[in-house]
């Protein structure tokens, strides 16, 4: 296959180019699920680390400097070995990084006849040292707190609903969202529970904001609006505690302080327990086993069949 490649390498070095960048740009626009698997280098996030990256190949390749080419995509070898065990060390995969990696990978196979061996060996060697040195990651939640959280309704199924006020696909999600999960606690169907997910690093702030709002509040419509009012705020990112407090004010509502240690305790154990790596995803546990759903449409598809399933 490769050989075949080797034929129309300028044409494919292009569309392999092209596709690289697309696959970075849609990672960047996703509408259905944000991951909390992230990265960065020297401050830059890799989605456009990568775009750039990809970019570089593409005008070597198109502009027949093969040998620019190779080393780039040696240099890129390099880092797609470092990120690829840093996903296998974590057990969290991204979809769009893998297939990035591979066509990473199926360019630099190419191209590799037009540089010797040892260069590549070399310049693979520079990447991932490059990688070991500015890389800075993460592919857990950022609760650095050790964090009883509060549930809502009294259900014989047990719902644990993860998001992020941050993540455009939890935001547009919400609204349909409310008329189901209202539904489902005053039928008494399922016990709700809403798991703030810092995808985001406000996510925390938000989080606590919304245990203060919510502590001995027990009608789910009160907490729905308080969850309202904080994608809200972070539509409009708002991003520090005064003015995210006068936000909230302005809407009748007051972020008490509260203790959250306990909460984040319990928020980080069922992160864990759930394998939860992006948002929103839910969990739905009862007689039937536990399931989990990703993205927006599995979500609002699952908790409306367990309403009309009652």
């Amino acid at each position: 296959m490769i050989k075949e490649l080797r034929r129309y390498k300028r044409g494919t070095t292009i569309v392999l180019g092209l596709a690289g960048i697309g696959i970075m740009t849609a990672y960047s626009l996703c509408s259905e699920s944000c991951t909390y698997l992230r990265g960065s280098m020297l401050g830059l996030d890799l989605k456009y680390l990568g775009m750039f990256y990809m970019g570089s190949v593409l005008a070597a390749g198109g502009l027949g400097k093969n040998a620019a080419c190779a080393i780039l995509l040696s240099l890129g070898l390099g880092g797609e070995v470092f990120l690829l065990g840093f996903q296998v060390m974590n057990g969290v995969y991204c979809p769009y990084c893998l297939a990035f990696a591979a066509v990473v990978i199926v360019l630099f196979a190419m191209h590799l006849e037009r540089i010797r061996p040892s260069t590549a060996i070399l310049f693979a060697i520079i990447g991932l040292s490059v990688f070991l040195c500015l890389f800075s990651g993460s592919a857990t939640p950022a609760y650095a707190e050790e964090t009883r959280i509060p549930s809502f309704g009294n259900g014989p199924v047990r719902v644990r609903i993860y998001t992020d006020y941050f993540c455009p696909p939890c935001r547009s999600m919400e609204q349909e969202l409310k008329p189901i999960v209202i539904d489902l606690v005053r039928r008494r169907l399922a016990a709700i529970t809403f798991v703030d997910t810092p995808i985001h690093r406000e996510t925390i702030l938000y989080a606590k904001c919304f245990l203060g709002m919510v502590t001995g509040r027990r009608d789910i419509s009160q907490i729905l609006w308080a969850r309202a009012a904080l994608f809200k705020a972070a539509e409009k990112n708002i991003r520090i505690l005064p003015d995210l407090e006068a936000f909230l004010g302005e809407r009748g509502l007051k972020c008490r302080s509260v203790d959250s240690s306990q909460a984040f305790e319990t928020f980080r154990k069922h992160l864990r327990h759930d394998r939860i790596d992006s948002t929103p995803s839910c969990v739905i546990e009862g007689p039937g086993g536990r399931k989990k759903f990703t993205g927006a449409r599995e979500i609002l598809g699952a908790l409306t069949r367990l309403g009309e399933g009652a």
